[in-house]
């Protein structure tokens, strides 16, 4: 029975999630900026779409460090806009 029960789960614990790091190889001696990189993304509200992004390496990386810096600066700041009037809700 437990062992249905984790054969059932198995296949759970591999979904991709948006948080999931690409791997560019960055660092290696055969690190190649240039390099399409594909991953498929699922479709937030559906269990069956997919989105493929593609990008080479050097942009995968300045994605990810774009997104550091900005989490980094909501934390600092806390996590409101910027401006008059613009607030999460409409109220």
């Amino acid at each position: 029975m437990i062992v249905i029960l984790l054969a059932l789960l198995a296949p759970v614990s591999t979904i991709n999630s948006p948080h999931s790091k690409v791997q560019t190889g960055y660092g290696k001696p055969n690190y190649n900026p240039n390099k399409m990189i594909c991953v498929s993304k699922n479709v937030t509200g559906s269990r069956l779409q997919e989105v493929r992004e593609c990008h080479t390496a050097q942009q995968w990386e300045d994605q990810a460090e774009q997104e550091k810096v900005g989490l980094a600066r909501q934390q600092m700041n806390g996590d409101h806009p910027q401006g008059p009037g613009n607030r999460d809700t409409p109220w």
